[in-house]
């Protein structure tokens, strides 16, 4: 599943994105093609350092060139949040996170998990095996790539398996990297509470079994 940002997709051609398989192409998808993100599963880490999952992309951007970089992973397994190249979160931040997502998985069995970056500073394809990113995943990339872009992409993107898009449908996914990665956002709030609130959101979603719409209000719900 390839999700948001204004970025690209990974995904295997131009019309479907394909999510997270972790071993496809890349292609790039207009913004508008919100509709397309639904099947959009199954390429992610092999196309770049680690792509993001659904970007609403601009057409001018270019293949990035793969990364795997295990060097840049922590040496103690069992991490939550990794950051590469300059921390974005404080460590009270990224603590608070970690327990989240762990309390997450032991709830829902659903293995969240955040990557903050600046490519091509990156672990790219190690991160797959680092986080054990096999089945059941969502993994948040957080990442504008105004390391190798002139203007900065959606900063939110998500790469997720597609046996979890009954409980993070690929839509509310795409909502999220619009709702809290876009430039005005993470301008306005920080590139922290960018992340912060993209998490909180999928928290939300998964603990409660309604994922309220990214930007539109608490009455505002996705159907699952």
């Amino acid at each position: 599943l390839v999700v948001p940002g204004h970025g690209y997709a990974a995904s295997k051609g131009p019309a479907a994105p394909k999510g997270p398989n972790l071993e496809s192409d890349t292609a790039t998808f207009p913004s508008s093609s919100a509709a397309h993100v639904g099947s959009a599963r199954r390429a992610f880490l092999t196309a770049a350092p680690l792509l993001p999952l659904v970007t609403f992309a601009t057409p001018a951007l270019a293949r990035l060139d793969p990364v795997n970089k295990p060097e840049l992973l922590p040496s103690e397994k069992g991490q939550f949040v990794v950051s590469a190249g300059v921390p974005v979160l404080s460590p009270g931040q990224t603590k608070s996170i970690s327990r989240t997502l762990e309390r997450l998985e032991k709830t829902t069995g659903i293995r969240v998990r955040l990557l903050t970056q600046n490519y091509p500073v990156t672990p790219g394809l190690a991160i797959k095996d680092y986080f054990g990113l096999e089945s059941k995943y969502c993994l948040l990339i957080a990442d504008d790539f105004t390391g190798v872009r002139p203007t900065a992409s959606n900063y939110i993107n998500f790469s997720a398996s597609d046996d979890i898009s009954l409980e993070l449908p690929p839509a509310f996914l795409g909502r999220i990297s619009s709702a809290f990665g876009n430039s005005f956002y993470v301008k306005n709030n920080g590139k922290d509470a960018a992340v912060e609130s993209a998490i909180n959101a999928i928290d939300e979603c998964l603990s409660s079994g309604m994922c309220a719409n990214p930007g539109a209000g608490s009455s505002s719900f996705f159907n699952k």
